[in-house]
């Protein structure tokens, strides 16, 4: 039976990042930067006003008569003379012959003259974001092998990158296993059950910018051979059949259609029957049909290979302090708990779970605890 930390080197040895490939800025998200992106431009692209307020040709103008108003997008060829103001908006560039702008709250206007308020006090450029300010034209935005997120959208939009090199996205293909499994929009005859684990695997997989081909296969040996052979993905994800039982085929056929298999009984619980394979740079895993160890297997296993695949690093192991004692498994695997993490107080809480079919701990929990400590310690994977 192999360790968790063994087939993490499993996954990290076998895995191999994807070709990297140009795409539109929106379809990098969750993707790494296949090269650092430089900007094309600088930032700010011109001198413009960080306030509403006004601009002053000097830091003691006085009472100064108001000539005009400068809005964001509506550059004026208006100039700043001594004894004059211009009224100036948040984002509008700055006229020339400004000395530095004061905010609106610390100005009085008297008809169309302005003056700042007592006590008010400007310094020289005071406001005035500057040309170039932030970066230049050839600086590094993003770097290599950084991962694409909403902010770093927003840095390459704001000077108008519009594609990018980036690794991945892979390709899914998700095989939901069993008979006894229908959909939440069939009505339950005795003996079915609606089916978690593909809605569960959608939405995990979503979380990570990816969509999965979705494929019911009943339990049957031949039906899943086909199906594995038939349709090539970066990533195969069988849900159930991944066990010793007679109607648990998922093993024989990855075996059939020439994966090699690396792991397929680990020291986990939920998740003993596990399957991770490979065949060439594809990649496979057989997951336990049970809910919670379908979840489990996800956050820990899964998630790590499709990081991996997509050139991005994978999480750490923490220690942490549990706000409640686990009492250890009667059958001395290692096992995983369901947690809930607070960084403010630096403690998880431990989410009890029934057996491997129980999800109710999962609509709290960010968090996995693993290796607990009769002390109250413990080790955590943060999700």
């Amino acid at each position: 039976m192999m360790e968790i930390e063994q087939l993490w080197e499993e996954i990290d040895s076998r895995v191999a990042c994807l070709p990297a490939r140009q795409t539109g800025l929106m379809q990098a998200l969750h993707r790494a930067a296949a090269e650092d992106i430089l900007s094309p431009g600088e930032f700010p692209a011109f001198d413009h006003s960080s306030m509403d307020g006004f601009a002053f040709s000097s830091v003691q103008p006085g009472r100064c008569r108001v000539t005009g108003t400068i809005a964001a997008g509506r550059p004026l060829p208006l100039q700043v003379a001594s004894g004059t103001a211009v009224r100036i908006l948040t984002g509008a560039c700055i006229p020339e012959g400004t000395a530095a702008i004061a905010r609106q709250e610390d100005c009085a206007v008297e008809g169309e003259d302005v003056s700042l308020s007592p006590g008010a006090r400007i310094a020289f450029g005071e406001n005035i974001r500057r040309r170039g300010g932030v970066f230049r034209k050839g600086d590094i935005l993003v770097r290599s092998g950084t991962a694409i997120t909403p902010g770093a959208i927003a840095l390459l939009a704001s000077v108008g990158v519009r594609s990018l090199k980036v690794t991945g996205p892979a390709s899914v293909l998700h095989l939901v296993t069993g008979d006894e499994v229908v959909g939440s929009a069939t009505s339950l005859l005795p003996g079915q059950i609606h089916d978690s684990n593909g809605p569960m695997i959608s939405a995990l997989l979503a979380d990570m910018g990816l969509a999965a081909e979705s494929r019911h296969v009943p339990d049957d040996g031949d039906s899943l051979v086909n199906r594995v052979r038939e349709t090539p993905a970066d990533l195969l994800l069988i849900s159930g059949g991944a066990g010793p039982g007679e109607r648990d085929h998922a093993l024989d056929a990855l075996k059939s259609a020439g994966y090699a298999i690396h792991s397929s009984r680990l020291n986990s619980r939920p998740g003993k029957p596990l399957i991770f394979a490979t065949k060439g740079p594809g990649i496979a895993f057989g997951l336990p049909g049970n809910p919670l160890s379908h979840w489990v297997c996800f956050q820990v296993f899964v998630k790590r290979a499709i990081l991996r695949l997509h050139g991005l690093p994978v999480p750490e192991m923490l220690g942490t302090r549990m706000s409640a004692k686990i009492a250890p498994s009667r059958d001395g695997r290692r096992t995983w708990t369901p947690g809930a993490w607070d960084s403010g107080s630096g403690r998880v809480r431990p989410l009890p779970w029934k057996h491997s079919g129980d999800l109710t701990p999962l609509v709290d929990a960010n968090a996995l605890i693993l290796d607990p400590t009769d002390e109250g310690t413990a080790r955590m994977l943060i999700l």
